[in-house]
């Protein structure tokens, strides 16, 4: 598709980016590729040459000690890395029970963000978004609602409910997406990695306090909720909808609303697990809601400073 004056300019400067980050993807793997042979050939090389001028029986029995001093090395490396893990990463007051579940919900919550990009892709590059993936969304989660999580033969159908519902809720992030490859692309990472570090920093603290601590933002939570759902339909009765001070307090007031949606779904996972519900596939839902939230209100932020900073820079010069 071809664009008209500076726009044009956008979407050629937004393609480069993308091959040259194709590029440099391929690369990274073949660099890495190369490692893992050279990780795995050297030290086969090393013991050749160290064995090379014995006699045979001599030369084999050396080798095989060489070998297993190496295999021993690098047993003795994985044991020390899985004790730092489970070290550094595994939380005294959660029972091992808890700990798998929160490891299915965190598996399953990671390959739905996966699809729910791979449906943003889609809607940039086919146009895939609209009334028919918000239908697909809502009888989605329709269908989470009315299986049955206790039955083991319902897991398939829940697992292919969550990714429609990620791929149309992908989808759906797709415009203000493609909206940010065409005026500053290099906003999409900051706005992924600052939604990791939001993540990660609050379901640590949710995870390494005392069972229950957070509980009580349930209540506030919900009533921000049906305060922002009163906001929002006044300033639709009273002609403010597009105001700048309703546009600011949605934005980082649901910014910080969301994050404590994570601190209060993460211990209400974990009060779940304790009281025998393990539906990972629930629970990851809630938490892809929470995180695409916190995504898409940071991607604004973030533009919104992007075009601050072009205003002020055009003020600068019109001045000069």
């Amino acid at each position: 598709t071809k664009y008209p004056g500076d726009l044009g300019q956008a979407c050629s400067f937004t393609r480069s980016i993308r091959a040259a980050d194709k590029t440099s993807y391929i690369l990274h793997i073949a660099s890495f590729a190369i490692f893992c042979i050279e990780v795995l050939i050297s030290p086969t090389k090393f013991i050749r040459s160290q064995t090379k001028q014995l006699p045979g029986a001599q030369q084999y029995r050396q080798r095989v000690a060489m070998a297993s001093a190496v295999l021993e090395t690098i047993n003795g490396f994985l044991g020390n890395r899985a004790r730092f893990t489970d070290g550094v990463f595994k939380f005294t007051n959660l029972d091992s029970r808890v700990q798998k579940h929160l490891a299915r919900v965190y598996s399953t919550l990671g390959v739905a963000m996966a699809i729910a990009a791979l449906g943003c892709y889609a809607h940039i590059a086919y146009g895939v978004g609209g009334v028919a993936t918000q239908l697909v969304s809502l009888g989605s989660l329709m269908g989470l609602a009315f299986l049955n999580a206790n039955d083991p033969h319902t897991l398939y159908q829940r697992y292919g409910c969550l990714a429609a519902f990620s791929f149309c809720s992908g989808a759906a992030l797709g415009p203000i997406t493609n909206l940010a490859l065409i005026l500053n692309p290099g906003v999409i990472l900051s706005a992924f990695l600052s939604t990791c570090a939001v993540f990660t920093c609050f379901t640590v603290s949710a995870l390494i306090t005392q069972r229950r601590t957070y509980m009580f933002l349930g209540g506030y939570l919900a009533s921000a909720v049906m305060a922002f759902m009163v906001l929002r339909l006044s300033a639709w009765l009273t002609g403010s909808l597009n105001s700048t001070a309703v546009f600011n307090l949605e934005l980082y007031g649901g910014l910080l609303m969301f994050s404590a949606y994570i601190l209060y779904d993460t211990q209400l996972i974990v009060e779940k697990a304790h009281a025998g519900d393990f539906d990972h596939v629930r629970h990851a839902l809630d938490l892809l809601v929470d995180v695409l939230a916190v995504f898409v209100r940071i991607l604004v932020v973030l533009l919104k400073r992007a075009e601050d900073k072009r205003r002020e820079e055009e003020r600068k010069k019109r001045r000069s």
